[in-house]
């Protein structure tokens, strides 16, 4: 057999022994690789951190699903953390557009050469509307009525303009005249059922929207204002009918996707919710409170961890919203972090001093610290914004326990 040939020279067989004791040593390694193996399946078991829920709003996959993350439990009152209503409705509330055209007006040729008719008047007002100058918008629109009375639609603008100053009164008045002058005029229908809404008279808003809805069928707004009637009315299932309808018209409705998920988690669906929350953010990132909506679905499912995320992105995108400070302090102080919490609510509290909510949050996580005279402040400052609500009583008693025994 040639020398270069592999099998030439084959190894001499080993001694008994010697095969008996590598064999032995093999067996030794191999269960320490197992022990090993073992010890690190124990501890990632039930240990892996849910995902980060994701911007793409593509698929409630994206959202985590793990189970909540361990940790020991604040101690806190039999009561509990409370927290605001957990679905607040967007803020603020969108306003369906109106007829005319508000962003980029270019300014009209007959500005300099007139510079007092309806054409310069109304690009005045939208102007200043641009700006904020909602006062100095409303007498620009007096003097372009005046100007041309029978106008429809700048009677319905000016009533646009006098609901964003808070004169809903004033903007009912104009949306009555502007559909007298025009019966079939489904914008200035629309608006008033809006301000309707905004009064609570949700009977003259659900006829308002329906008259809307029948003149253009096809303008999402209308379906949009319907869904929000029927969810103050607490009839969820035929509001998210109503929101299905809007998106159906416009893909891109960021409010009725947050509307929609509210219906959803009020009805107990909060997979689906999420999703809806999740849909929105990939519509529009930067939009705090479908963060918040989204953060608390996630808090209701126990996925902490996500929920806090969510938290952490809505104060980003707006250090005063109250709400997503006292809801990210219970979460902190569910997740083994009370003086974070403690921070949290009082950064609640710099954004709105009247957060009553907050103050009990904080009142209870500082007893549980130990930080008496603080506690005590908080829940009589509670006391005081709230003396109705349905925990005073509980904060009363609590209240007493801390000034006789300190604990």
């Amino acid at each position: 057999m040639d020398a270069s040939d592999p099998r030439a020279d084959p190894l001499p067989a080993a001694e008994p022994g010697v095969g008996f004791a590598v064999l032995l040593v093999m067996g030794v390694v191999l269960s320490g690789l197992a022990l090993v193996l073992c010890v690190a399946l124990l501890l990632l078991e039930g240990r892996a951190p849910p995902s980060v829920p994701t911007d793409s709003g593509e698929s409630v996959e994206s959202v985590a699903r793990s189970g909540p993350v361990e940790r020991e439990p604040m101690v806190a009152p039999a009561a509990g953390p409370a927290r605001p209503p957990p679905d607040p409705e967007p803020e603020p509330d969108p306003e369906p557009e109106p007829t005319r055209e508000q962003e980029s007006i270019p300014e009209p040729e007959s500005a300099r050469s007139e510079p007092d008719d309806v054409p310069t008047r109304l690009w005045r007002a939208r102007a200043h509307r641009e700006r904020g100058e909602l006062e100095a918008a409303e007498a620009e629109l007096d003097a372009a009525i005046e100007l041309d009375l029978h106008d429809a639609s700048l009677v319905c603008e000016r009533g646009v303009v006098r609901a964003a100053r808070g004169d809903s009164d004033g903007a009912i008045a104009d949306f009555d005249r502007a559909i007298s002058l025009r019966a079939d005029y489904a914008e200035a229908f629309l608006h008033r059922a809006t301000a309707h809404h905004r009064k609570h008279e949700v009977a003259a808003a659900h006829d308002d929207v329906h008259a809307a809805t029948r003149l253009a069928p096809n303008d999402p707004r209308g379906h949009y204002e319907h869904g929000r009637i029927l969810a103050h009315q607490r009839k969820y299932d035929r509001a998210i009918g109503a929101f299905d309808r809007a998106i159906e018209l416009d893909p891109g409705h960021v409010f009725a996707h947050v509307e929609r998920g509210i219906c959803r988690k009020r009805s107990g669906d909060l997979d689906a919710a999420i999703d809806d929350f999740s849909r929105a953010i990939g519509l529009d990132p930067s939009f705090a409170v479908a963060r918040y909506n989204r953060g608390v679905a996630l808090e209701a499912r126990g996925d902490l961890v996500p929920a806090r995320l969510d938290y952490d992105q809505a104060v980003r995108l707006d250090p005063g919203y109250a709400r997503a400070w006292n809801n990210r302090g219970v979460v902190r102080g569910k997740l083994g972090d009370p003086r974070g919490a403690v921070a949290d609510y009082g950064r609640a509290l710099e954004a709105n001093p009247r957060h009553a909510i907050a103050y009990r949050n904080r009142g209870y996580q500082r007893a549980s610290l130990g930080e008496v005279s603080g506690a005590v402040a908080d829940l009589e400052a509670f006391l005081r914004l709230a003396p109705n609500d349905h925990h005073a009583s509980a904060v009363r008693e609590r209240l007493e326990r801390l000034r006789e025994t300190g604990r």
